[in-house]
């Protein structure tokens, strides 16, 4: 299903749970690498730096530049070895990845003829330029172990950014 189809869904219009999305996290150098697949959690934030600008002899500000924007979040997944092994340790250079939040396997949704459609795979949201800044784990007297990354990105796309930039 292309962005386009996919904006003519119900899903498309309505609040999901977070079964409906997975998280996919990729090596941006080699996209075949792929650390997590499924987090089990995550947000994230653009924050947006704002100056206010106060000119002479005037009591208020008139108006407020924005300068740089950042990106940062957090990916939670579960504490698997294989997946540590794809992440970077201290012995390593920089790495950046590239994240997507794409609609989960099992989701249909009706279209505007009213017909079920599968709604799987459409990319939503894109972080590229991602940068791991901290690697957490949580083991818990009982209970799987987890795995939680902060990261940083220097550019967020929407779906329909996404899509028109990708040509889908």
């Amino acid at each position: 299903m292309d962005y386009k189809e996919f904006k003519g869904t119900e899903f498309y219009k309505k609040t999901h749970v977070p079964e409906d999305f997975r998280y996919i996290l990729y090596d941006a150098d080699n996209p075949t690498l792929q650390p997590i697949t499924r987090g089990n959690g995550a947000d994230s934030s653009i924050d947006v730096e704002q100056f206010p600008v106060k000119e002479w002899g005037i009591t208020f500000r008139r108006e407020i530049t924005e300068g740089g924007k950042t990106v940062t979040g957090t990916l939670s997944s579960f504490d698997i070895p294989e997946v540590r092994d794809l992440l970077p340790s201290t012995q390593d250079g920089p790495k950046r990845f590239i994240i997507e939040k794409v609609v989960a396997d099992h989701v249909e949704s009706r279209n505007a003829q009213g017909d079920l459609v599968p709604c799987d795979g459409v990319v939503v949201a894109v972080y590229t330029n991602v940068k791991i800044s901290n690697i957490r784990d949580g083991q818990r007297e009982s209970g799987i172990n987890t795995l939680s990354l902060n990261w940083q990105s220097s550019k967020y796309y929407t779906g329909e950014q996404y899509a028109e930039k990708a040509g889908l």
